[in-house]
């Protein structure tokens, strides 16, 4: 075996805790730079998750909304796919919008009014307290799904302000770490503070910023209206030369007012974006008298491109016949024309990923659009529904739900819920109907196929028949373990720790209450020469004979035991040492009168008994009482075996 083999398995596992604590401490300590490295809060979110997954696990931020009644999901560094497939089994709910409640006396609470880390082994209770109650049937499946076997629940504050939580979930956690975890949260809670006190100094800078700004602008009005406007504005001659620009010229391209007079437009173009010969047009027809407006790439004097709006109007300065441009910049309209397409996408993704169909319907119940969803087995060409109307294609009794529902939604503002069953392909399938307001005097239905609810509800109530029969199988077997756990398995007697356990307590009510209490012990004689002599069959079947005869002469409130190999033990409660010699010696004399077949003789069998009663003013245990009765055994075998003997001193 090599070295590494020969170590002990604890100094392995003592070794392995070690390590496993050192990288948790250095991830956290790398989370913690990232941390003050952060100027953002999705820098500081993602800092915080990228340290807890190279351990293996994965980090949620839970922050306090304004009712300090709830808490909100800032973060979670779990994969965007894994929380979509989550709302979407949350019927749509964002986790994002979601409403964390925290519940009184719940996990969340304690960490939170304790300010200290909690571990939680299982995720069950965790989950199961802030779900929405639809998803508790779930939890089993989320637990899994986000791996939260062991899970640590962190609160966020700093300058006696509770900020919110942090929720770490990875195997790799165990109770040890929440130190290290509390320490952690503190630098997440310290940082978050100085990202909301950094954001709070920008917008009061950038307050600043725009009061200075309309201070300068109100300036320049005083100079003239050509620069108080404040965009961009150009006046050319007729053979293109700038006569003058204003401030916004300026500002736009960041040469002065002096370079751009007697140049022509071509040193602002940027580099093969703009076609001249259209804005010659452009010009043409402004001269003319048609206004005109055209988008320009700009070059500025530091090089940077950028998209501007021009408009050309015909006019006249200090006598002559010019065009005067307004230019605007709209890099933010292109931006926002640009997040607007990527919205559009995300939202169109969305749909693509949604399996429920959706309509748009007119109060009078005409189709007005149709959303399939992507869920191929119920997928329904739009012609079927668009321009047809719900009383042409539903059911009668669908109908009445259908206008019953909205007319409640009409009435009270509310959306509003409705089932039904429709035979598809020969088979029978179930819908759930949400409807919702839409664009004031339209309506919106969402239809989600719920036929799985219905047969998950069947297996359910499978799970749960064999689930109580498999409760009741336990039960079962758990009361035989109880019974195997105090009984001896060959004589069926208490065995002897469950005797000490009974003999204990009744020993300590006779010595408070000082109550008779008296003892026999007794062993078979010659046990040893017989159980070797004719075998262990043979000496069992003598225990279990003996065992029978002691049970047939005891009281229901005495207790009897086999103490050991063949020694046996009556505890006698209530009852003094004489009236316990009567019991002792009767069982002896039944005993005697028996006998035990062996190879094809009768052979006598005999015991010797040992007794001793309480003593109130000098015993203090049990045991004690014991010791006096094997001592009183002793005697009685000494005179001769066969014989009951009391104890006594003398």
């Amino acid at each position: 075996m090599s070295p590494q083999e020969l170590q002990p398995k604890g100094k392995n596992r003592s070794r392995k805790t070690q390590t496993r604590a050192q990288d948790l401490l250095l991830a956290l300590s790398r989370a913690a730079q990232s941390i003050q490295r952060a100027h953002t809060a999705e820098d500081f979110y993602q800092a915080v998750g990228r340290e807890i997954q190279s351990l293996g696990g994965d980090a949620a931020l839970l922050l306090f909304n304004e009712d300090r009644q709830s808490l909100s999901m800032a973060f979670l560094s779990y994969p965007p796919d894994l929380v979509r497939q989550v709302e979407r089994m949350a019927g749509g709910l964002s986790m994002y919008e979601y409403r964390f409640p925290i519940v009184p006396g719940g996990i969340y609470e304690r960490a939170l009014q304790g300010r200290t880390a909690v571990y939680i082994a299982s995720a069950d209770e965790m989950l199961n307290e802030i779900i929405p109650s639809h998803m508790r049937a779930f939890s089993g499946e989320l637990t899994s799904m986000f791996n939260l076997g062991h899970s640590v629940m962190a609160p966020l504050w700093v300058e006696n302000e509770t900020m919110g939580l942090l929720a770490v979930g990875g195997a790799f956690f165990s109770a040890a770490d929440l130190p290290a975890m509390d320490s952690f949260a503190g630098q997440i809670a310290t940082g978050l503070y100085n990202i909301r006190l950094m954001q709070k100094l920008q917008e009061e800078l950038e307050a600043r910023k725009q009061a200075e700004e309309a201070l300068r602008i109100s300036q320049a009005t005083f100079e003239g209206i050509f620069n108080s406007v404040s965009e961009t504005i150009y006046i050319q001659s007729e053979d293109g030369l700038f006569l003058n620009v204003n401030l916004g010229a300026e500002r736009m391209y960041g040469y002065s007012r002096e370079y751009f007079i007697g140049r022509t437009p071509e040193f602002l173009s940027a580099p093969g974006l703009n076609d001249f010969d259209k804005v010659a047009e452009y010009v043409r027809q402004a001269f003319l008298g048609q206004p005109t407006a055209f988008e320009f790439w700009g070059l500025r004097k530091d090089g940077t491109i950028f998209p501007k709006e021009v408009r050309l109007a015909a006019g006249t300065y200090y006598g002559r016949k010019v065009v005067i441009a307004v230019a605007r910049d709209i890099t933010a309209r292109k931006k926002a024309e640009e997040e607007q397409r990527a919205s559009k996408a995300k939202v169109q993704a969305l749909l693509d990923s949604v399996p429920d169909m959706m309509f748009v319907l007119s109060r009078d119940g005409e189709f007005i659009e149709y959303y399939a969803g992507n869920e191929q087995s119920l997928h329904i060409p739009p012609d079927v529904f668009l321009g047809r109307n719900v009383r042409d294609l539903m059911p009668e009794d669908l109908i009445e739900k259908h206008f019953a529902a909205q007319e409640a939604l009409m009435r009270t503002g509310k959306s509003q819920l409705f089932t039904y069953s429709l035979e598809s392909s020969g088979q029978k399938r179930d819908f759930e109907a949400h409807m919702v307001t839409y664009l004031t005097d339209n309506i919106l239905c969402v239809i989600r196929d719920v036929t799985w609810r219905r047969e998950a509800e069947d297996e359910l109530r499978r799970a749960n028949l064999s689930l109580q029969a498999a409760h009741k199988e336990l039960q079962q077997m758990f009361a035989h373990e109880q019974v195997l756990a105090r009984t001896d398995v060959l004589t069926g007697l208490f065995n002897r720790r469950h005797f000490f356990d009974l003999a204990t307590r009744e020993f300590n009510s006779s010595l408070r209450y000082r109550r008779p209490l008296a003892l026999i012990l007794f062993d078979v004689d010659g046990f040893k020469t017989a159980n070797d002599t004719f075998g262990h069959a043979f000496g069992d079947n003598i225990l279990v004979k003996i065992a029978q005869a002691a049970r047939s002469q005891v009281r229901d409130v005495d207790v009897l035991a086999r103490y050991g190999g063949d020694e046996f033990i009556i505890l006698m409660p209530e009852t003094g040492v004489e009236q316990a010699f009567s019991t002792a010696d009767r069982l002896r004399k039944m005993i005697e009168s028996a006998s035990v077949e062996a190879d094809g003789a009768e052979l006598p069998v005999t015991i010797s008994v040992g007794l001793a009663e309480i003593a109130h003013d000098a015993d203090h245990s049990v045991e004690a009482v014991i010791s006096r009765a094997d001592k009183a055994l002793y005697q009685a075998k000494q005179a001769g075996r066969n014989h009951a003997v009391i104890f006594s001193d003398q």
